[in-house]
C-alpha cells in the first residue's frame, strides 16, 4: 500500500491498483498542523500533542486504546484531539502522519542559545525563514486568495488594521498595494482605526492582521466594520480564531517562532502580503505598470547627484 495526493482533492491509498478515497486532502502535514492548533488545545489534548512529538514513529503502530494509555488520557480525547487539528478521526491523522514521516527531511534545530556560534545562528534563522515560507505555501488556500484579491481590486477603500508587529505588516501592506494605485491606508492606534471602521462602507474592505488572531482591538474594529457592511479579510496563524471566525474571507499563515523570535512571524505575513500584491498587480496590469513607472520616475528625480 501506498500514499499518493491528487493535488487539491483527497488523499488516495492506493492497494492491488486499486484507489481508495480516505478523505478530504489535509493541506499540511500532521505535525505541522498540530504546532498551528497547540495554543488552541486543552490541556489533555496537549499531552497527547506532547506524546506525538515524542514518539512520532510509534503512534504509527498505536491502536487509539494504546495512545490514549500511553499519553494518561481518555480515548475519546484521541478523537477530540484529533478532529480539533482538523482531521475526521483517528485514522485520518495516521495517514497524515506517516505521510510526514516517510518523506526525508534535514532537521537544524532553531532554537537559538547561548552557545551558538555566528554562522549556527544564520543557519538557524535561514532555515526558519525558509522553512516559514514553505509551511505558508503549504496551508494557503488558493480560493480564499483570489477572493480577497477580486474584493480588493473592486473595493472602493481598503484599511488595514495591526498592532506592535502586525501593524508594521499592515503599513507594508497598504504601502505595497498604493504603489500600484488601490486606495489603501493602514492604522495601528486602536482608537483610529476603530474610528475609521466605524465610517466605512459596504464598498470597502477592512484587513485584520494579528498572528494569534485575538488582539482585541483588533476583534473590536473589525466587528465595527462588519456592521456597517464592509467586506473583511483576516490574516492570522492557522487555526480557529475570533478574528478568522468574524472574518468574510481567510487568509491563514503557518509559523512557530522560538523564545528570541527569530522572524518566521514576520516572513510568513509578509509573503501572504507579497502574494496578494503580486495577485492584484496581475488581475490589473497595465494600470500597475503605469502606476509604478510614475513611482520609480519619482525616485529617480530626487536622487542627490
Amino acid at each position: 500500500m501506498k500514499l499518493t495526493v491528487r493535488a487539491g482533492v483527497d488523499f488516495i491509498m492506493v492497494e492491488n491498483g486499486m484507489e481508495q478515497e480516505v478523505g478530504h486532502m489535509i493541506i499540511t502535514g500532521a505535525l505541522t498542523r498540530i504546532r498551528q492548533y497547540y495554543t488552541a488545545l486543552t490541556m489533555s489534548e496537549q499531552r497527547v500533542a506532547d506524546y506525538i512529538f515524542q514518539n512520532s514513529q510509534k503512534v504509527l503502530h498505536h491502536s487509539t486504546a494504546e495512545l490514549a494509555v500511553n499519553s494518561k488520557v481518555s480515548e475519546a480525547t484521541i478523537i477530540r484531539f484529533c478532529q480539533s487539528i482538523g482531521y475526521k478521526g483517528f485514522k485520518e491523522f495516521k495517514v497524515s502522519l506517516a505521510q510526514d514521516l516517510v518523506i526525508p527531511k534535514q532537521f537544524i534545530p532553531e532554537e537559538i542559545n547561548s552557545k551558538d556560534s555566528v554562522q549556527d545562528i544564520a543557519n538557524k534563522i535561514t532555515h526558519s525563514s525558509l522553512k516559514a515560507i514553505k509551511d505558508t505555501n503549504s496551508i494557503i488556500d488558493f480560493q480564499e486568495l483570489e477572493k480577497a484579491a477580486e474584493v480588493i481590486c473592486k473595493s472602493k477603500r481598503i484599511v488595514f488594521f495591526g498592532v506592535g508587529l502586525s501593524g508594521l505588516i499592515a503599513q507594508e501592506a497598504h504601502l505595497r498595494l498604493a504603489r500600484i494605485g488601490i486606495p489603501a491606508y493602514s492604522y495601528t492606534d486602536p482608537h483610529i482605526q476603530a474610528h475609521t471602521a466605524a465610517l466605512l462602507k459596504k464598498s470597502d474592505v477592512a484587513v485584520g492582521i494579528s498572528l494569534l488572531g485575538k488582539t482585541a482591538d483588533i476583534l473590536y474594529s473589525l466587528e465595527m466594520a462588519k456592521e456597517v457592511g464592509a467586506t473583511i479579510i483576516s490574516l492570522t496563524k492557522y487555526y480557529k480564531n475570533p478574528i478568522s471566525d468574524l472574518a468574510d474571507i481567510n487568509l491563514f499563515v503557518s509559523t512557530e517562532d522560538g523564545n528570541f523570535r527569530t522572524g518566521a512571524s514576520r516572513i510568513s505575513l509578509m509573503y501572504v502580503v507579497d502574494l496578494l500584491f503580486a495577485l492584484v498587480a496581475a488581475r490589473q496590469y497595465k494600470y500597475s505598470l503605469k502606476c509604478l513607472e510614475k513611482i520609480n520616475q519619482i525616485g529617480v528625480d530626487k536622487r542627490v547627484t
